[in-house]
């Protein structure tokens, strides 16, 4: 892969993660476009479901032959064309942008690219999903993600990735079954009529893990945390977009505060990490509140031992303690 020089005369790879989410990945399209458009690059992308033919065109260095949102009115068209049958519209899709991903993407000097899907590993799910069944089961699924519930999808599925890379904890994607990942990666249980199989074996769509949650903080701790961020933001050099009346603060709601508060340069590297792969909304900003006291804290000690420092040159001991 290539090496980017980072600031700090480091070498480093990028890859790019593309969410999925139907028509939603429009906005991946988008961004990707941008990237392009800047002559920016990737060493790697990853993909799943609608985000796979927007990526595989990324890596390319073409996403500007989707043409934006003539892309998508393409596959409005193919479910037109087959009475709105979502499985024939996709294979459509992949009939006709396929092609270019299949002679292009294994050349040597083309970013890596992978796929996410979910292997049936059960043969009790094998009936279920690829059979008549799979439109109820699909249904039922739905409902409990949004419990958070996913005791069917840990015992029944695998997650695999299919990459051109040669990596032991990915699988090979080749042009000769390329197509085939590429359904199966979207294969929605309760909406694909068609089951999907890659080498004679049964997939269905990538594995998502939830990623918000359902622990929703009351409007009394969304008050009390928004008002302790608020006074210790005002103490912080680079929180300036962030000093705003208690009200506008609490706007943002809490998922999107959590994450402003966790972009702050205040934090490390390694901390605003941790915060990124926080699932729970609440408890991020909980700790990023925790986390911005003791930065604060520590700004507070370290003035005041320059103060003293700039009288008699002795601190006392006590406050290098607290440090």
């Amino acid at each position: 892969m290539k090496t980017t020089e980072t600031s700090r005369g480091e070498n480093m790879t990028t890859a790019i993660a593309c969410a999925s989410g139907s028509l939603r990945v429009s906005f991946v399209n988008g961004v990707l476009s941008v990237f392009e458009g800047a002559s920016f690059r990737a060493d790697a992308y990853a993909a799943s479901s609608s985000s796979v033919i927007p990526a595989g065109y990324a890596a390319l260095g073409r996403i500007a032959d989707l043409k934006g949102a003539d892309y998508w009115k393409h596959f409005n068209t193919f479910l037109e064309e087959h009475n709105y049958n979502a499985s024939q519209g996709v294979l459509k899709g992949i009939e006709v942008f396929g092609p270019l991903l299949r002679d292009n993407l294994f050349k040597e000097d083309v970013p890596r690219f992978l796929i996410s899907t979910s292997a049936v590993v059960t043969d009790e799910a094998a009936q279920q999903t690829q059979g008549e069944k799979a439109r109820r089961l699909g249904q039922r699924l739905l409902l409990s993600s949004r419990n958070n519930d996913r005791s069917w999808a840990d015992q029944h599925l695998a997650a695999h990735l299919f990459g051109t890379m040669n990596l032991k904890a990915v699988l090979p994607l080749t042009p000769n079954n390329l197509e085939e990942v590429l359904y199966a990666s979207t294969r929605v249980l309760q909406s694909w009529k068609i089951a999907a199989t890659i080498e004679e074996k049964p997939y269905i769509e990538a594995k998502v893990a939830l990623f918000d949650d359902n622990a929703p903080l009351s409007e009394e701790d969304v008050s009390t945390i928004t008002t302790d961020a608020q006074a210790l933001l005002r103490q912080l050099s680079d929180a300036a977009p962030f000093r705003e009346p208690t009200d506008a603060l609490k706007k943002l709601g809490v998922k999107a505060l959590s994450f402003a508060i966790a972009s702050l340069s205040a934090f490390t590297h390694e901390e605003q990490q941790h915060f990124l792969e926080m699932t729970i909304s609440a408890d991020r900003l909980k700790k990023t509140v925790n986390a911005l006291s003791r930065i604060t804290e520590r700004t507070r000690l370290t003035e005041e031992i320059h103060r003293i420092i700039g009288g008699n040159g002795h601190p006392p001991k006590n406050l290098l303690k607290e440090l």
